[in-house]
């Protein structure tokens, strides 16, 4: 089973974004979140709104950081895992998360690159 089985061809070619959204919101068990090459969030899943108390209408267009604790903002820790993650496939590391109440909680970060054809990071 492909994409085209799912929806139709011209659906896909017409609006991936959308058809990306609507993939990642169906997924359970884990909060996801994807980032554009910047670090920027274009889409978050159900599970990542329910975690982090935040709607995703607020977290599109903002930097990743913004789940960063302020030790690590501090430190330039979330530029340093997006390029790690470039460097070395992927980053995982236990790290603390931070929801919109300031609230903090412990989190498996997992950040891979999402590679075009010609091997080129295009997101997260």
């Amino acid at each position: 089973m492909n994409v085209h089985d799912i929806i139709g061809k011209d659906q896909w070619q017409s609006d991936p974004h959308n058809f990306m959204q609507i993939m990642l919101r169906g997924i359970t068990g884990h909060s996801l979140a994807l980032l554009d090459t910047s670090g920027l969030i274009i889409a978050v899943n159900r599970e990542a709104e329910h975690a982090l108390q935040w709607p995703a209408s607020e977290l599109f267009g903002c930097s990743h950081a913004i789940f960063y604790p302020p030790d690590e903002l501090a430190c330039g820790q979330p530029d340093a895992d997006l390029e790690a993650a470039k460097r070395l496939g992927a980053v995982e590391r236990d790290a603390w998360r931070v929801c919109a109440d300031g609230s903090e909680y412990l989190a498996r970060l997992t950040i891979n690159p999402g590679l075009n054809t010609k091997g080129e990071t295009v997101g997260f």
